[in-house]
């Protein structure tokens, strides 16, 4: 997994305990594995990041299990004339969906399905699903409204991915 660093200057383990979810120690040892490389260099847990920094994670197997069980990627047996992807871009288009769930990242760099999502009128409400710390964070809110095109009568909600996890384990 690669991501592009920006905000403001903070240590490398930091930003990842809070964007990861995952603790300190394994944090420091994923770096001191080289499971966390920044601009394809070793990183030191102190680094401080700054905008434009490459994190790469190479996770292990076992690491890619979620908290539902479930493993990346999944695959599904499915035969269809049609991709999932054309699927998924048909439905976001005519769907009479008054509210829309988008989880974690999705959509950033996909800007046929962002203009999807614009365009349908009629979705009402767009729930974005992201990590806990950025729920209450007002440039986390204005680039994911910025990104889906929100406008009014349309209402954004950020919310924890630990709401999803919560249902998950309560079934």
């Amino acid at each position: 997994m690669n991501i592009i660093y920006e905000g403001d200057s903070q240590r490398l383990d930091k930003y990842l305990i809070d964007e990861l979810g995952k603790t300190r120690t394994k944090i420091q040892k994923m770096i001191e594995n080289e499971e966390i490389t920044i601009n394809d260099k070793k990183a030191k847990s102190s680094y401080n990041l700054k905008t434009g920094d490459k994190i790469t994670i190479k996770e292990k197997e076992e690491e890619m299990k979620l908290g539902g069980g479930f493993t990346f990627p999944i695959q599904f047996p499915l035969e269809s004339p049609m991709t999932i992807f054309q699927i998924y871009l048909s439905q976001l288009q005519n769907a009479n969906a008054g509210r829309i769930d988008i989880f974690g990242y999705s959509g950033e760099n996909d800007q046929h399905i962002n203009r999807a999502i614009a365009q349908n009128p009629s979705i009402r409400e767009i729930h974005y699903y992201c990590a806990p710390a950025k729920v209450s964070d007002p440039v986390e809110e204005f680039e994911v409204a910025s990104r889906f095109s929100i406008k009014a009568p349309q209402k954004l909600m950020l919310e924890s991915w630990n709401t999803i996890w919560n249902i998950f384990e309560q079934n």
